[in-house]
């Protein structure tokens, strides 16, 4: 198997081998083709196993990038980057119960972040959720059967929302101990 580590300040995606006992650098993949790698935060294989997608940050230099990239497990395009949505950055990636690519409007350092959806009709990303303060620095999407999960830096909480629909379901509001959510996992149970 292979590690896929993404390197926001050097704009690239590192793999390593994974040996069991040790890990080999194998190779890295930068902007190439009709891909962009600026600020990468996320990535994700595709549904299939063929592609992976890479969700650009791009806040170095301003301004941010509304960019996923899609390229093969080895680094080569398969095409140009997926767009649409404002261009405050991508930062998570999921897909909806229906397979459909997920991905956030970041927007740190504005007022309203979002949700946005692959809309293979229009071939681009379009508003699913928000904009939203709450949603303001979305950082990472959980997609758990019909319930999506959000944690926002901006907003400093965790959101819960259908899945396919998008409807609103709860928050865990902000606090001076929940400062800075970031990756989400569900228990088995």
């Amino acid at each position: 198997s292979q590690i896929y580590l993404t390197d926001r300040n050097s704009n690239r995606v590192v793999v390593y081998s994974n040996n069991g006992n040790s890990a080999t650098k194998l190779f890295e993949i930068t902007s190439n083709g009709a891909s962009t790698i600026n600020s990468p935060v996320s990535v994700m294989f595709s549904q299939d196993g063929a592609k992976i997608y890479v969700a650009n940050l791009g806040l170095s230099p301003l301004p941010a990038t509304d960019k996923v990239a899609q390229l093969t497990p080895n680094g080569v395009s398969t095409g140009p980057d997926l767009t649409g949505g404002p261009l405050q950055g991508r930062s998570a990636l999921a897909f909806d119960p229906s397979g459909r690519l997920l991905t956030t409007n970041f927007n740190l350092y504005g007022s309203d972040g979002s949700v946005l959806r692959f809309n293979s009709g229009t071939n681009q990303f379009d508003t699913f959720i928000g904009p939203s303060a709450s949603l303001t620095g979305a950082a990472a999407l959980l997609v758990q059967g019909n319930d999506l999960y959000v944690a926002s830096l901006g907003g400093t909480n965790i959101s819960k929302y259908d899945a396919t629909t998008g409807a609103f379901q709860w928050i865990i509001p902000p606090s001076a101990t929940f400062l800075l959510p970031g990756s989400l996992l569900l228990s088995a149970d």
